[in-house]
């Protein structure tokens, strides 16, 4: 019906590419000017006051796992990655040479991280949190891009899946 049904306030603006569904109870928004995640529950317009979430600084773009179990942010050139029932912080990647633009996952375990840098770089989530080394490689690289990759779509179907990128 395009009816508006609630206007979520008291988040300051924004950030394009950096809003979630928490299993339709919470709305998950990073903040483009701090370093902040604002949670707010689905049927309230005020914020979730008993949960602050600093980030190590001001999120690019994040995504939610399928499973509603990890949140991916990207911050400049580096890819975090949180645990949501415990609030650990599992592992940083940093293989993007300049700030990450889009962090999209698949149906499955596969999340794209695409840069400023032109490159998409897609990775298996299980492999990500289970290693703490410095040695990260992602699954594919794609280079393909001679200018900053500003958003990716992955369609249905895993790894096999289709990848729409968009570049300037």
């Amino acid at each position: 019906s395009g009816t508006n049904l609630m206007v979520y306030k008291a988040g300051g603006v924004i950030q394009p590419r950096a809003i979630s569904v928490l299993d339709f109870h919470y709305i998950l928004a990073a903040n483009s000017t701090k370093p902040l995640l604002h949670v707010w529950p689905i049927n309230s317009q005020q914020q979730v006051t008993s949960v602050r979430f600093v980030l190590p600084g001001r999120a690019n773009s994040m995504a939610l796992s399928p499973d509603m179990l990890y949140l991916v942010a990207a911050i400049q050139e580096n890819i975090y990655i949180w645990h949501l029932p415990s609030g650990k912080m599992l592992n940083t990647i940093s293989k993007h040479f300049q700030p990450i633009n889009c962090i999209r996952f698949d149906e499955d375990s596969h999340f794209a991280s695409a840069g400023q840098d032109g490159s998409v770089m897609l990775w298996n989530l299980t492999t990500v949190c289970a290693r703490d080394d410095d040695n990260q490689t992602p699954v594919y690289t794609f280079t393909d891009h001679g200018l900053p990759v500003t958003d990716v779509h992955i369609g249905f179907g895993g790894i096999r899946a289709h990848m729409i990128t968009v570049s300037l």
